[in-house]
């Protein structure tokens, strides 16, 4: 059975338990695979939906899918019962991670390939040099500035730094 049948299948096993357990009728959230970078899951009350990361998914499996899909449910649960202003791993969470019998736990442990390797770009000001994500580089060509926080001067390309402050 493919992965992204078997995160389905425990997300409604996991929904049934709490609907029972409290006695809600919650609707099964939209299940989407499209999350990426470090994080495993995601819960969005606005739109009930769970995102999870497709990668962690592939290369953990069933312990990911054991671990991640009521964790991000709890979420989702807990903000419908008692609004969107509690802790996101407060008591109310905890409470919900204990009825799903899973361990309340706040970051995973997977090892993580980073999604995409940001360039830097060598900035100098008149202090000292600086390193800019390729997102800061591609702004800076298109007429941002960026000052030295420490003395001020807006940054240009190149390595060397000025003449010091």
């Amino acid at each position: 059975m493919l992965p992204e049948r078997r995160a389905m299948d425990c997300l409604q096993d996991s929904l049934e338990r709490l609907n029972r357990e409290l006695g809600r009728e919650d609707p099964l959230p939209l299940l989407r695979f499209d999350l990426r970078g470090r994080s495993a899951g995601q819960a969005r009350l606005a739109n009930w939906c769970i995102r999870l990361n497709l990668d962690l998914l592939r290369q953990h499996g069933d312990v990911f899918i054991a671990d991640t899909v009521p964790h991000e449910l709890a979420h989702l649960v807990a903000y419908a019962m008692f609004g969107s202003r509690i802790r996101p791993h407060g008591k109310e969470w905890r409470a919900l991670m204990q009825l799903l019998e899973r361990p309340a736990t706040v970051c995973h442990s997977y090892a993580v390939q980073p999604a995409r390797r940001v360039s830097r770009y060598a900035y100098r000001c008149a202090c000292r040099s600086h390193q800019l994500s390729s997102i800061r580089h591609r702004r800076i060509l298109a007429g941002q500035a960026y000052a030295c926080r420490r003395c001020g001067q807006t940054l240009t390309e190149g390595d060397a730094p000025h003449a010091a402050c």
